[in-house]
């Protein structure tokens, strides 16, 4: 789960920043809720400063009784809720990118490579023995609720690199990951 903060300062400037990624192994809104009081309080921030909170719509993010938004609330009331719109543009950076003909051949590319290993042990022994044992265990290949093979970062990674000329890209930070290229 990623976590921003927005904040003012003396000069009334408003600034938004990420502050870190958070793994969760649980979704439920006692821990989000309580993932989140623990990371701020880590990074040295007081609660009792917090006057709003952003989420998706999710019942289990917004939920009035037992949602993340009122498990906060209970331990600093004026942390005011507010739909977040942030995840529209996740959407939209992914509708752009199917535009650029590199970026959609290579997404294709890799899914399609991806599909294919998958789709066969003997495939993913082979691969598996030209790859390092940490390369291995993030070549995740298992179906979604369609059957069809999630895609795999480490390929993605490594076909960006290869096909793009990505200088540097962002490691995994939990479940999440971050690419930034550079």
């Amino acid at each position: 789960m990623a976590l921003c903060i927005r904040y003012v300062d003396r000069t009334a400037t408003v600034f938004e920043d990420f502050i870190g990624f958070i793994e969760m192994e649980k979704v439920d809104a006692e821990s989000i809720a309580t993932a989140i009081v623990n990371y701020v309080q880590e990074c040295g921030l007081n609660m009792d400063n917090l006057r709003g909170q952003g989420y998706d719509g999710a019942s289990v993010m917004s939920g009035n009784i037992s949602g993340v938004k009122a498990r906060i609330q209970q331990i600093q009331p004026k942390a005011y809720y507010h739909h977040c719109r942030a995840h529209v543009l996740n959407l939209v950076v992914a509708t752009s990118c199917k535009a650029l003909p590199e970026i959609r051949n290579l997404f294709d590319s890799v899914s399609q490579l991806t599909w294919f290993l998958g789709g066969s042990a003997k495939r993913m022994a082979i691969v598996s023995r030209y790859l390092s044992g940490d390369d291995t265990d993030k070549l995740v290949i298992s179906g979604n609720n369609d059957d069809e093979p999630m895609l795999s970062d480490t390929l993605i990674e490594k076909a960006g690199k290869k096909h793009l000329k990505f200088k540097n890209c962002a490691k995994h930070v939990g479940q999440q990951k971050l690419i930034r290229c550079l």
